[in-house]
C-alpha cells in the first residue's frame, strides 16, 4: 500500500478585533509506493515509486469598515516523481499535482444603514498558473494555458431572504482544466437566485 510522511507548520494571526485575520502555512509530503495511470494505457493503474509536494498557502480575511469584507487566498506548489521503475515519469511533475499556482480574491460590500441597508455588490476573481494535460517522457509535455477569471455579483439580503444576481466569467474568458484530459470551462453566464429562511 502507498505510505505517507506529512509534515506541516504555520501561524494564525487575528489583529484589531478579529477585523484582520492572516494565516500561512507550510507543508512538505513525501509519497511511497504512489498509484498512478499506466502511461502506456489510461485504462489502467500501476503503482511504485516515490514523489514528493511541498509548498506554502497564504489565506487572508478582512473587515476593514462596517459591511465590507475581503477574502484572498494564494498557493504554490513543488512536486515531482524522485524515484520510478517507469522512466515515462520519473523527474516529472504528477499530473495529480495540478498547477504550481493558484490564487483568488473576494471583495464584498453590503450596506449596513440607511434606506437601502441590505444592498450590496461584489467582485472578484481566481486563477491558476499553467499545468500538465500529459507529461510522460515519450510523449513530451501538453500544457494548459494559466487562466484568471473575474466574477461580480449584486445583491439584497433582507432578515429572512436574500435576492442575488451573479456575472460569472465576466470577460468570456476562454480556459481549460483537467488532466490527462482537457476540459472547456463555463463561458460568460449570468445566474439568479432566491434563498429564504426560516
Amino acid at each position: 500500500p502507498a505510505q505517507t510522511h506529512h509534515t506541516e507548520f504555520g501561524f494564525n494571526t487575528n489583529i484589531h478585533k478579529n477585523n484582520l485575520n492572516l494565516t500561512l502555512s507550510h507543508y512538505a509530503i513525501k509519497l511511497n509506493d504512489q498509484v498512478i495511470t499506466d502511461p502506456a494505457s489510461p485504462f489502467n493503474k500501476i503503482q511504485g515509486g516515490e514523489a514528493y509536494s511541498r509548498g506554502f498557502e497564504v489565506e487572508l480575511n478582512a473587515n476593514p469598515v462596517k459591511g465590507f469584507n475581503i477574502r484572498a487566498g494564494f498557493s504554490n506548489n513543488e512536486s515531482k516523481t524522485t524515484k520510478s521503475d517507469n522512466e515515462q515519469i520519473l523527474n516529472k511533475r504528477p499530473l495529480g499535482a495540478g498547477p504550481k499556482t493558484l490564487y483568488n480574491m473576494w471583495a464584498n460590500y453590503e450596506l449596513p444603514a440607511g434606506k437601502l441597508k441590505g444592498f450590496g455588490i461584489g467582485a472578484g476573481l481566481n486563477g491558476a498558473s499553467e499545468r500538465y494535460a500529459i507529461n510522460y517522457a515519450s510523449t513530451g509535455d501538453f500544457m494548459l494555458p494559466a487562466y484568471t477569471v473575474a466574477n461580480a455579483s449584486l445583491f439584497y439580503q433582507a432578515a429572512h431572504y436574500r435576492i442575488g444576481l451573479k456575472l460569472n466569467n465576466a470577460f468570456d474568458k476562454e480556459y481549460y482544466k483537467g488532466w490527462s484530459t482537457i476540459a472547456p470551462q463555463m463561458p460568460r453566464s449570468f445566474l439568479a437566485n432566491c434563498t429564504y429562511t426560516f
